[in-house]
């Protein structure tokens, strides 16, 4: 994630963190990162049992695609080098294209988990280098969605470590910073253990 932020979510945190960005008025989910020739856009419960999603705004209009053949992929630019992995990786359909992280003003999800009193995180933000290129206001869209969850979060986890929240169970493998948003921060409280993605 270049732009992003990691948080610990329940499911109510979810949806109001979903009703925040518009989900269902004005965005949509889509599937990460193969973009389908026709669209589809996924409910909440969808979205959640996937490893990753993209969220668009109705104000920035749908994500830019590349194609196997497409100059872009063929310049031996680093967009280029990620776009050639993404394709052996996930290997669309032909006709079919991938996102453009640097040219589409979306945001990358990768929804977490609740299950036996365990957390694992969420996180949400841009893979654009260069946000301001993609749209001034996409950047501050972005710095929205992200703000939102420090404001309705609370720190959990950071370059601190246990003198952030000593009395939590957090198992976390990075220095960055971890929210908890109320819900999950109630179900930590009550004895959940916050472990990491790939715990």
């Amino acid at each position: 994630m270049v732009a992003g932020i990691e948080f610990y979510a329940s499911h109510d945190d979810v949806d109001a963190f979903l009703d925040h960005v518009g989900e269902g008025r004005t965005s949509t989910i889509w599937p990460w990162p193969v973009v389908q020739s026709e669209p589809v856009s996924l409910t909440r419960e969808e979205a959640c049992a996937e490893r990753a999603v993209m969220v668009l705004s109705g104000a920035f209009g749908p994500p830019v695609v590349l194609h196997r053949d497409d100059p872009a992929v063929q310049d031996g630019s680093l967009t280029a080098v990620l776009a050639a992995i993404t394709f052996e990786r996930v290997a669309p359909e032909p006709g079919l294209g991938i996102v453009d992280p640097d040219r589409s003003p979306v945001l990358l999800w990768q929804p977490g988990q609740v299950h036996d009193r365990a957390l694992r995180p969420h996180s949400i933000g841009s893979q654009a280098r260069a946000m301001q290129a993609v749209a001034p206001a996409y950047e501050q869209w972005v710095r929205r969605v992200t703000s939102w969850i420090r404001r309705h979060g609370t720190k959990v986890w950071g370059l601190e470590q246990q003198a952030v929240r000593p009395d939590l169970d957090i198992r976390l493998g990075t220095v960055s910073a971890v929210y908890a948003l109320p819900g999950a921060l109630r179900l930590l409280e009550a004895g959940a253990t916050g472990l990491d993605t790939s715990a």
